[in-house]
Order: C-alpha cells, then sequence, then structure tokens
C-alpha cells in the first residue's frame, strides 16, 4: 500500500516515517515537500490514502484538499489533514471540505498509528465510504478589468487542456507577444509564478486545479496580473458569476471573432491582419 506525506518540514516527515515504518510493514510512503507537489504526484500515480499537513507556501492544505474534491478521480481519496492547531474555526473548516480525520501537532506516536490504522483497514475490506460534498467557500471579488498593454515583450499565457485551441491561440497572437502555453491548472501556476506575465487566460479542462482555483491561487499570489476566462457560450454567465476573473471572452476558434474579443481587453488595439510592429509603436 501506497500514501503519499505532504509536509513542507522534513524533520516532521522524517519522524513520521519512523513512526509509521515501524508500525506498517506493507505501507510505502511517498514524500512531498508542499501542495503543488503533492497535486502533480497525484496526477501521475494512484495513492491509497494521504497525510496532508495544513500550513504550507504557495498551496496550503485547504487548497490541495478542495482540489481533490472537485476532482471526479480524487474526489474520495482518504485524507488525514495534520494541523498545529486545535482553533474551534479552523477545524470546522477542515471537516466541512471533506477531510477524513485530522491529527495534532505534535505528533503523537500512538494517536499517528490509530488514525493511520483506520484507513488502512477500511482500505483493505473495500468499504470505505464516500467522502462529504465539497463546500465552496463564498467566491472573491474580482477587481475592475484594467485594458493592458501589448507589446513584443509581453508574455500572455494560456491554460487550457485542449490542443487545438491552445495552437489556433498561439497561432492567432504569435506576431502579436510571447505566447507560452500551458496543459493544466498545475503547469499554470509554477509557470506564472517564474514567468510573471502580462495576461493569463482561463479555460477549461485543466485537471486537479480547476479554472477557478487557479484563478482565485494567481489572484492571491500574483495581484497585478490580468486573468481572462474563456468560456463556451453556454458557461459564460457562469464564468462571469464565478466573479474570478477580470473579464471572460466566448470561446472561439474564428479568427475575426477572436480577435474581436481579445482587442476588446487591451489598451492598444491590435487590429485584425495588422502588423505587430505598427500596433505596439503607438
Amino acid at each position: 500500500m501506497r500514501a503519499l506525506l505532504v509536509d513542507d518540514d522534513p524533520s516532521i516527515r522524517a519522524v513520521i516515517v519512523r513512526i509509521l515504518s515501524r508500525q506498517f510493514d506493507a505501507l510505502e510512503l511517498v514524500e512531498c515537500n508542499d501542495g503543488v507537489e503533492a497535486l502533480e504526484e497525484l496526477s501521475r500515480d494512484h495513492y491509497a490514502f494521504m497525510l496532508l499537513d495544513l500550513s504550507m507556501p504557495n498551496l496550503d492544505g485547504f487548497d490541495v484538499l478542495e482540489s481533490l474534491r472537485a476532482s471526479d478521480n480524487l474526489r474520495t481519496l482518504p485524507v488525514i489533514m495534520m494541523t498545529g492547531t486545535n482553533e474551534e474555526r479552523t477545524v470546522k473548516r477542515i471537516l466541512s471540505v471533506g477531510v477524513t480525520d485530522y491529527i495534532l501537532k505534535p505528533i503523537r506516536p500512538a494517536q499517528l498509528c490509530e488514525r493511520v490504522s483506520r484507513i488502512v483497514s477500511r482500505s483493505e475490506k473495500q468499504s470505505g465510504s464516500a467522502s462529504e460534498e465539497e463546500r465552496h467557500p463564498a467566491p472573491m471579488p474580482a477587481p475592475a478589468f484594467v485594458p493592458f498593454e501589448l507589446t513584443l515583450r509581453s508574455i500572455v499565457v494560456l491554460a487550457d487542456g485542449d490542443e487545438s485551441f491552445r495552437h489556433f491561440f498561439k497561432s492567432m497572437l504569435l506576431t502579436k507577444c510571447r505566447v507560452d502555453l500551458t496543459t493544466s491548472g498545475l503547469d499554470a501556476f509554477q509557470r506564472c509564478a517564474s514567468q510573471k506575465p502580462q495576461a493569463v487566460f482561463i479555460g477549461t479542462d485543466l485537471g486537479i486545479i480547476s479554472s477557478e482555483k487557479l484563478a482565485k491561487k494567481l489572484r492571491e499570489k500574483m495581484g497585478n496580473v490580468r486573468l481572462i476566462g474563456i468560456a463556451p457560450e453556454a458557461a459564460l454567465a457562469a464564468a462571469r458569476d464565478s466573479r474570478v476573473y477580470d473579464a471572460v471572452i466566448p470561446r472561439s476558434t474564428t479568427p475575426d471573432a477572436f480577435m474581436k474579443n481579445f482587442t476588446s481587453l487591451i489598451a492598444t488595439p491590435v487590429m485584425v491582419g495588422e502588423p505587430a510592429s505598427a500596433a505596439v509603436s503607438r
């Protein structure tokens, strides 16, 4: 049986590994330093359960757990949350997002083994119950949209799971700015942290980190970046009502329609067919 151990403190991970390896011979623990690394690992491999620290940089325990409960494939993954606080509000929130169990730090060996033993027993009997339905916190209000200047040096990121749409998007903007394509919410979050783009266009099918979750995390970490939702016509109203984007445009692969929507977002419009040098020199 394999389990994921997620904590940004290597000394705590070492203690947990030592305790559980002595108690559970057949248990293999895979260690992760933070929430981003954990979601990457879960996207490529299967685990029986996860030990998850609450307080971590970038993506904390709440972020990771909310992403799991919103994923069809990982919705029922058992999670033991580890936290250094027993403050009532924190405990209630932990329970509300569908945690299987939680344990207080500093870790007590007997308590840790008891929590893990419950999950191991359920897994072996294949009788684990489905997790509680995710309860979303109130959406963050999006700031008023401010059109952005576009130059050949501007970096625009697209996060979208559709390969054909990614290629279309890049072909439309290739002579207007620098375009970086990402295939998932997790990839986009990591790229944006290192590249500091002018704008991030957020599409669909982003994997473990959903479109709205990506927008919320980028808003927290990069308050000045422009966040543009790209939604099908049927989902435009819902995307706008979510209030996590600065603006939302229709998902279109018709060149004229796409460029009309795109140029409505920038301070110096790039006209369809206009050379990039002319557009950025005004």
